[in-house]
């Protein structure tokens, strides 16, 4: 006897994942077409890249990174 086994549930979590996943690749699309933040592009050309970063900005970073004072 041969029993064929379904199982079309999906963990919550791949969705969100996923979802996540799908979100990254749409602000990385946005990110390359946009002409505003030539300097930070530079420093972070990768959005999820820079996502996975822990940095502690301070103003003399922002400074640099987006080439305005504050």
């Amino acid at each position: 006897m041969d029993i064929k086994e379904f199982y079309k549930k999906v963990p919550k979590s791949v969705g969100i994942s996923e979802r996540g996943e799908i979100s990254v690749e749409k602000w990385q699309m946005e990110w390359n077409q946009t002409k505003k933040g030539e300097i930070t592009k530079e420093y972070f050309p990768v959005v999820a890249d820079r996502s996975n970063m822990r940095i502690n900005t301070t103003h003399n970073f922002n400074t640099m990174v987006t080439g305005m004072a504050i």
